[in-house]
């Protein structure tokens, strides 16, 4: 045989090139089965680290004995319109806290009925099953609603008062925060400081 391929230089050629394409074919094949065998091992480990975050029970974080603090100042309005509200632990769940925030505008009035019903609008939405942001967005909207609906709203507040509010609620180790009107919530880490939520002002584009 390799007498007949030196007497027949086209034929050792083609041999040649029969090789070459044979190992190129060969590296291929097995690329792609390195490429399916990595794919196959990533969902492998995917699936497995699903099947664990979903399987292992997480360890509520225990808020009790945290600590926290509050101020309020008058500036130069006549009296104080701001109130808070703080609790923590909420409704007796070590791994829930509530804080928030109320800014009472013109007269007490609103303010003074937010302050007092607030937490209860949001705490009987959350003990009927809502989702924490589907309990504060109903828990807000009854709250307006019960003001509105107050049979001396038009004779004790004719002219007028309000509030904006800042809610930041716990649960879990989630923090979820809500706001209506100019209140602001900032989230502090060292020297770091990111913005939770954005003001609701009239001068808001997006607000139109």
């Amino acid at each position: 045989f390799l007498i007949r391929v030196q007497k027949h230089p086209c034929l050792y050629r083609h041999l040649l090139y029969c090789q070459l394409f044979v190992w190129v074919v060969k590296e291929e094949v097995e690329e792609e089965e390195e490429l399916r065998q990595m794919q196959a091992d990533i969902w492998t480990f995917s699936h497995s680290v699903r099947q664990s975050m979903c399987t292992r029970k997480l360890q509520p974080l225990d808020l009790t004995g945290m600590v926290y603090g509050s101020q309020t100042l008058t500036g130069w309005a006549r009296t104080n319109l701001d109130r808070h509200t703080i609790r923590c632990p909420m409704l007796n769940e070590p791994s829930a806290a509530f804080f928030a925030l109320y800014d009472g505008h013109h007269k007490s009035m609103a303010v003074n009925h937010v302050h007092a019903k607030l937490l209860d609008c949001i705490s009987q939405a959350l003990k009927k099953g809502s989702e924490v942001r589907q309990a504060v967005s109903m828990g807000m909207t009854h709250c307006d609603n019960l003001y509105i609906q107050s049979p001396t709203v038009l004779t004790d507040d004719r002219f007028g008062s309000g509030s904006g509010a800042i809610v930041v609620m716990v649960q879990m180790g989630t923090l979820f925060t809500s706001n209506l009107g100019a209140c602001r919530a900032v989230l502090c880490k060292g020297a770091e400081a990111e913005i939770l939520s954005r003001d609701h002002v009239a001068t808001d584009e997006r607000e139109s």
